[in-house]
């Protein structure tokens, strides 16, 4: 059998899609695909899951003090692609302009009213829910150097290492790879139910290929029914980081916020023969 990691990545989002993101509070739990979701995530041997952070932020060293681990907005990521997805509602523009051509008591409309009017229709819910995703990002190396430049501020900012079975216990199936494609997620305008959420899913879980080097797991939050934009968790950190390029006012907060909370920290280094980075324990 295929145990490639990227095989194993399609068949986890498979199980993750087939089963947990179109279960109701009706349906029993599936012990089963739960226990298939588990073996896979084993076999692709990942220890750790990691956190690119600047310094810049005031919230950083705050939130590292108090374990919060702060969901962002998915509006208000990086990637202006975020959650793109496409409609198809040609077939549907078409059955309603035959309609109305065969009734005289409302005035034939336009073409841009029946545009309108469908894309009101098949894109008011899809936004909707956009505005109370949240997500949390992570990746699977603390070695990866475009990291370190874009969201560690090159170097003078830091790399958070969580445990990641801990992540997993805790999240599950909410904890999806991140699906890179080469073009955006497109559905028809009349889905059932279970294809409607499953469309939702994989807007929130798609991107293009050119971020593939950022081997992202991302854990989502919809909080559509709460109407909440905002969510803290509470997980302790295994170790952190320390770019090589960090200020000594920031190194010193670290080594003792670090001390007081008896976790490892590393400080990232440049292998003077490759191109590898290393981290040294301080």
């Amino acid at each position: 059998m295929d145990y490639s990691l990227e095989t194993l990545k399609r068949e986890y989002i498979d199980i993750v899609r087939n089963n947990f993101v179109i279960m109701t509070t009706n349906d029993s739990f599936n012990e089963q695909a739960a226990n298939r979701l588990i073996d896979i995530f084993k076999k692709m041997n990942i220890s750790s899951f990691y956190k690119f952070k600047s310094l810049g932020s005031k919230y950083t060293i705050p939130n590292l003090k108090d374990d919060i681990f702060h969901f962002s907005l998915i509006s208000q990521l990086n990637d202006p692609y975020e959650y793109s997805y496409k409609i198809d509602t040609d077939e549907e523009r078409k059955k309603r302009i035959e309609m109305l051509k065969h009734i005289k008591f409302i005035e034939e409309p336009s073409r841009q009213e029946i545009d309108d009017w469908v894309n009101t229709d098949a894109y008011k819910m899809m936004n909707a829910i956009r505005e109370y995703t949240l997500v949390y990002s992570l990746t699977t190396s603390f070695d990866n150097a475009p990291m370190w430049y874009s969201y560690a501020n090159d170097y003078n900012g830091i790399c958070i290492e969580y445990d990641a079975i801990d992540i997993f216990a805790k999240y599950n199936w909410r904890l999806t790879p991140i699906e890179y494609v080469d073009e955006i997620p497109r559905a028809e305008y009349q889905m059932e139910q279970n294809e409607i959420l499953k469309f939702i899913h994989r807007t929130c879980v798609s991107k293009s290929r050119k971020w593939e080097n950022e081997d992202e797991w991302r854990i989502t939050s919809i909080q559509y029914n709460d109407k909440k934009k905002e969510r803290n968790d509470i997980i302790k950190p295994k170790s952190i980081i320390m770019g090589n390029r960090i200020s000594g006012e920031d190194r010193n907060k670290l080594l003792q916020l670090c001390d007081w909370k008896d976790i490892k920290l590393y400080e990232i280094e440049v292998d003077s023969e490759s191109y590898q980075l290393r981290r040294r324990l301080i």
